[in-house]
């Protein structure tokens, strides 16, 4: 998957003794030039990373748990600011870099305050003079006031519960599968949307997201008639992704019921036909995917954590629209 950044040798957090103790080190003490951003596909491990720290960071500061400088005392009059902040301020540079970075998109609610925070504050972060450091003090107490303002942590207690439902409910299909049919081979695809061509044949993404769920369903159309699979195919649990770099992958859980059969190579080979007849590249990660019976309990609690996992990047940004929808999506099955 594409970075968020490029990494270059610079420190992660600012050499404070170098600096003025009463300014903090603007300009490219923590932020160089020669970083490349790019918008973070979907489920970016690095991209994840940050946005995790970033909610964290922001939900102890709306609840009044972190201060930008400790407490001065006679020893240390002019305390270094709070390695978190200077740390907050660093991931400034790369949210507001993309100023239409959510939109269309349903962020966190603690990320969407943190980019508007950012594309407020990028003058003074990037200052190239000293920035006296009650300056920070001010900008991050109003940044507060503005988590207070949009009830973040109401909001994000709403998000998450949300992204919760969607695992419960995936976990559920599981369970119903090991409980009524004994064993089966469960597969979990991720299938990129790729064109053949760029640019793409279409012209708009309202085009191409309309059309991929047109690709899934004749996929799906072909496994539920395909003698291979006749009388044991599930219900498929389908859905359309959309990453912030706004290319799309479908993800599928596939159970499909009796012994232990390698269906890989014919779920491979008819994607790569479907996407023939829509210009995409057909391209087929490797699966992840086990056989199961019921109460094989280690095997069945690492398919729960694949679920778990599966839904991480939820948990950050997700989209709905033209059609597609990170809501999970049923194709009836032959059983």
């Amino acid at each position: 998957m594409n970075p968020v950044f490029a990494p270059n040798a610079q420190p992660l957090f600012i050499n404070h003794t170098q600096t003025p103790p009463n300014v903090y080190p603007s300009g490219n003490g923590g932020f160089t030039s020669n970083v490349t951003m790019v918008r973070p596909a979907f489920g970016d491990i690095l991209f994840s990373q940050i946005a995790l720290g970033l909610i964290n960071f922001t939900k102890q500061l709306e609840q009044a748990k972190i201060k930008v400088h400790p407490k001065p005392t006679a020893a240390c009059p002019y305390p270094a600011m709070n390695p978190l902040f200077v740390w907050g301020l660093q991931q400034a540079p790369l949210f507001a870099h993309f100023i239409d970075l959510f939109e269309g998109f349903e962020p966190h609610p603690h990320l969407k305050a943190f980019h508007q925070f950012s594309l407020q504050n990028i003058g003074v972060v990037t200052s190239p003079q000293p920035v006296p450091n009650y300056i920070f003090e001010n900008n991050f107490d109003f940044f507060r006031g503005q988590l207070y303002v949009a009830k973040a942590k109401l909001q994000a207690n709403k998000y998450e519960a949300q992204v919760q439902k969607l695992r419960n409910e995936q976990k559920t299909v599981f369970r119903r599968v090991m409980q009524t049919q004994d064993q089966a081979n469960c597969i979990f695809l991720e299938l990129p949307l790729i064109t053949q061509t760029d640019p793409p044949h279409y012209q708009t993404q309202e085009e191409a997201e309309k059309e991929s769920i047109k690709v899934l369903k004749k996929y799906f159309q072909w496994l539920h008639g395909a003698k291979q699979l006749s009388g044991i195919l599930c219900d498929i649990q389908w859905r359309i992704v959309k990453g912030l770099d706004h290319k799309l992958t479908a993800q599928a859980f596939i159970y499909i019921l009796g012994d232990e059969i390698d269906y890989l190579p014919l779920l491979k080979e008819q994607w790569e036909l479907t996407c023939s007849d829509y210009q995409l590249q057909g391209i087929f990660p490797e699966p992840k995917h086990t056989h199961c019976y019921d109460g094989q309990g280690i095997v069945q609690k690492t398919w729960l954590q694949l679920i778990e996992r599966v839904h991480e990047p939820l948990s950050f940004y997700r989209y709905k629209g033209n059609g597609i929808t990170y809501v999970w999506k049923e194709y009836t099955g032959n059983v």
